[in-house]
């Protein structure tokens, strides 16, 4: 399968699913995120992560506020939706999209593979993958 196919493939799947395969790659990921922000415990390299990857196309979706709120209530944090924008407008730009490229660089197969289907899971949370998603992804998955 293909890097197109494989996008297609979870902008297919269902929110629920979308919303399982992320939290599974979230939870398979976070014990290295940790290990490499040590002094937050991981949580700043998580808000990049998905501040990031919502932004990717310059847009936020309802469908994505709703989602990265049901990422944070597998940590009992409950975000409105201002919250959710401005973890997006603070990790938007090219320079967090050559970060989070940079940091998959450093990750070994298995979290960068975590890594990659997390971030493809919120970019599909709105039945589509832009462009400009793709190309974000495509960095992660080449790195």
């Amino acid at each position: 399968m293909d890097f197109k196919e494989l996008l297609q493939k979870i902008v297919n799947m269902s929110t629920e699913a979308k919303l399982k395969m992320a939290i599974e790659s979230y939870v398979e990921l976070l014990p290295v995120l940790k290990s490499i922000d040590s002094d937050n415990n991981g949580a700043g390299l998580v808000c990049a992560i998905i501040g990031t990857t919502v932004g990717a196309d310059g847009k936020i979706s309802g469908e994505e506020r709703a989602f990265v709120k049901a990422l944070f209530k597998v940590h009992k944090v409950e975000m409105s939706d201002s919250e959710v924008d401005n973890l997006v407008k603070r990790h938007s730009g090219d320079e967090w999209h050559s970060l989070i490229a940079k940091l998959a660089g450093i990750m070994n197969q298995e979290a960068k593979a975590h890594l990659a289907m997390f971030c493809a899971a919120i970019c599909a949370i709105d039945d589509t993958i832009s462009r400009e998603e793709a190309v974000f992804l495509a960095g992660i998955f080449a790195a």
